[in-house]
């Protein structure tokens, strides 16, 4: 049993070593005069994967309860200064105007 065991672990080692890659790292010591990151993606390949909705003014109505332990608010009417309550806003008036729709609570 003891000697099955030992197979496997040293089995389970050298199949998880042999994944790597193996390939030569090559380092670019010449400086560049360009800066840009090309590893980055751009801002057309990145997407929320909601799509192109169009509610055509339709009221979003949200049925919410007062909770003292959790921020139960979904909605928020203005600007408050308050971080919480401003970025609940935002997003809001971003997803209201994008999908031409309004909530209400």
């Amino acid at each position: 049993m003891k000697k099955n065991l030992a197979f496997l672990l040293l089995f389970a080692m050298l199949a998880s070593t042999s994944c790597g890659d193996t390939s030569a790292v090559s380092e670019d010591t010449t400086a560049s005069s360009d800066t840009t990151d090309t590893t980055a993606p751009t801002a057309a390949l990145v997407t929320d994967g909601l799509g192109e909705w169009n509610f055509n003014g339709a009221t979003f109505d949200m049925l919410t309860r007062l909770y003292e332990m959790v921020h139960a608010n979904l909605n928020t009417s203005d600007l408050t200064g308050d971080v919480l309550n401003d970025e609940i806003y935002e997003r809001n008036r971003r997803l209201e105007e994008r999908f031409n729709f309004t909530f209400t609570e």
